[in-house]
């Protein structure tokens, strides 16, 4: 690595931050890191259910779903723990990310059905955000298959 001084400060060379940058963009695909991303979102909107469960279903045009939502909000804290721990793990096990993998797979069934069965209660903005979320969890899910084979031989 070389480096130079500057006004008592080491000035890394354009080289050296091109290398960091490239290390970093690396660590940030591996699948490990999906788990620990997936783990802060899944956390935050954990928190966001449980904290404003009742405003957020009013907006989505179906005010009787507070309730579900709260749910979905506890069922989250757990979900995100569960991840951080398949992230940070040195070894994962291999039964613990074929069930999260599977719990993605499931989130995104009942999320597809939910708008299938409540398409007419949502309004405009259910409808994108219910749709909008299944969407994500679905490219999370795929990522995390195609990650899959990588982690068991970490």
């Amino acid at each position: 690595m070389t480096c130079r001084r500057q006004h008592g400060a080491i000035i890394n060379t354009a080289e050296d931050l091109v290398m960091t940058d490239l290390s970093l963009a690396a660590q940030a695909r591996s699948p490990k890191a999906l788990y620990t991303i997936d783990a802060a979102i899944s956390g935050i909107l954990g928190i966001a259910l449980l904290a404003g469960a009742g405003p957020i279903a009013d907006l989505a045009g179906m005010p009787a779903a507070a309730g579900f939502l709260m749910a979905v909000g506890a069922f989250l804290l757990p979900w995100a723990l569960f991840n951080y721990a398949i992230g940070t793990a040195t070894g994962p096990a291999w039964s613990a990310i074929l069930a999260n993998i599977a719990g993605d797979a499931a989130w995104v069934a009942i999320s597809i059905l939910l708008l299938a069965t409540h398409w007419t209660t949502l309004n405009g903005l259910g409808q994108t955000l219910l749709a909008g979320q299944a969407l994500f969890v679905a490219i999370v899910f795929l990522t995390k298959l195609r990650g899959a084979p990588s982690l068991r031989r970490s």
